[in-house]
């Protein structure tokens, strides 16, 4: 056969072969398309089941005065509560608190965690999820950005799976505090440190580049903005015990007894009440509460009371040697029937009370006293004839946290205080239905810096 004749051949083997190899390039990549559209389908069906989230409920609540909240296509200030979504600015002024509860889909829509931004305080709000299934592995996840002044922030007790709060600080681009798990924090932001108290909890302070601080249990995490250092330094003392109310004593006498309701504290009600007020431990969104309940259409006078005493050598304040001591109470007013605290500005559905000795041996009674009806026709004192400072206004049916501020300072010094006998809290009036979350007394020690010089100076 000639050389001719063969190269006449080939080309039509070519042409032959020509259209299996497309058929076959053609199923190859639609398999391989196919098996790439089975793994996205398997990865984004396990990602939809297994990880993905929704918006939690979000509700800001004022405790007292207005807030401001701004959102992308509105501004407007709130007196009462509203529900939030991403993106809205929340902001307070110096005679406004607010409370923000971030409710979760599981357990009957459960309390997951709240935060109550103090006087003067902001923070951005982005974004709240919530595992989209009871199955899922994904957590409750809280992002709060360009935060500045107090914010005070507990995880409930009970959470079937991780919280994360995360706050980023203002103008601090790549500095994080990320508080995870069941506990309290205290958070409070300027532009020259951030303090991070951990009451009860996990805390960290996150650098740039990821580095992480942890901070102890009654740790402070201090981050200063001047050269990026970092301390962890003792944080507050509480000077009471049962400051929560979560231990109860074995043997609870019944309502309105003079037994003991509480491990530390003395409850019950003044002599010949009637009808007389109830009080008891209950669980209140999330919160472990002593409660004071009066009602029956009460006309008359009546207090529901606790009391810790510091014992008959007293608590005395020099010898440990201060230098911050402060009352601390979070509380939620049901009802009350009285205006204001009464006629005699004495009937606060919620009173705080200090007895101390001073430094020349007298006794004195400190009251600070709250309420939430006040109607402006009345008459009625917003002081009582003992009280240093007038009664507070609260919203009702909103919770609500009080700080004394400093009390070693906030005495002329002839009442400066010596050493402390106990301290109460009570309701009083006709009607009241209270619930108190926390009664603290605050304390941090001197350091040997500030004691040094405070010997020299004296």
């Amino acid at each position: 056969m000639s050389r001719s004749a063969v190269q006449t051949k080939n080309p039509t083997l070519g042409v032959e072969h020509g259209p299996q190899r497309l058929a076959w390039g053609v199923l190859l990549l639609a398999f391989a398309a196919f098996c790439v559209l089975c793994v996205s389908l398997g990865i984004g069906v396990s990602y939809f089941l297994f990880q993905s989230t929704l918006p939690m409920d979000v509700l800001l609540t004022v405790g007292r005065g207005s807030v401001g909240i701004v959102e992308p296509t509105n501004e407007r200030f709130i007196r009462s509560q509203t529900g939030i979504s991403g993106s809205t600015e929340i902001s307070t002024d110096s005679q406004s608190q607010a409370r923000v509860a971030f409710i979760g889909n599981e357990d009957n829509g459960q309390l997951i965690a709240d935060m109550t931004l103090s006087a003067n305080a902001s923070v951005d709000f982005r974004s709240a999820v919530r595992p989209r299934f009871d199955w899922s592995t994904s957590d409750y996840l809280i992002d709060l950005r360009n935060a500045v002044g107090e914010l005070d922030v507990s995880v409930s007790q009970g959470i079937s799976r991780d919280v994360t709060v995360s706050i980023q600080p203002i103008e601090e681009e790549d500095i994080f505090v990320n508080l995870t798990g069941a506990g309290r924090y205290s958070v409070e932001i300027s532009r020259s440190q951030i303090n991070v108290y951990n009451r009860g909890g996990s805390a960290f302070i996150i650098l740039e580049g990821r580095q992480g601080y942890s901070i102890p249990i009654n740790q402070m995490g201090v981050f200063h903005t001047d050269d990026s250092r970092v301390e962890i330094l003792p944080g507050y003392v509480n000077l009471l015990e049962n400051s929560g109310f979560e231990t109860l004593n074995p043997s609870v006498g019944a309502a309105g007894s003079t037994q003991e309701l509480l491990n530390a504290w003395i409850c019950g009600n003044d002599p010949n009440d009637e009808p007389q007020g109830s009080y008891r431990s209950q669980l209140y969104e999330g919160r472990m509460t002593l409660r004071f309940e009066r009602y029956q259409g009460a006309t008359t006078h009546g207090r529901t009371f606790c009391f810790q005493s510091f014992g008959s050598n007293r608590l005395d304040v020099g010898e440990l040697n201060l230098d911050y001591l402060a009352l601390q109470m979070s509380f939620f007013i049901h009802h009350q029937s009285l205006n204001i605290c009464g006629v005699d500005g004495s009937e606060c559905p919620i009173t705080l009370r200090m007895d101390y000795i001073d430094n020349e041996g007298e006794s004195h009674n400190w009251f600070h006293g709250f309420y939430s009806k006040k109607d402006p026709q009345s008459s009625s004192p917003v002081r009582c004839d003992s009280c240093a400072q007038e009664h507070e206004f609260i919203n009702e049916k909103s919770w609500y946290t009080y700080n004394s501020g400093n009390l070693l300072s906030l005495f002329p010094d002839d009442q400066k205080i010596s050493s402390i006998i106990g301290i109460w809290f009570y309701a009083s009036g006709h009607e009241y239905d209270v619930q108190v979350e926390e009664v603290s007394l605050l304390a941090r020690y001197a350091t040997d810096d500030e004691a040094a010089a405070e010997s020299t100076s004296d």
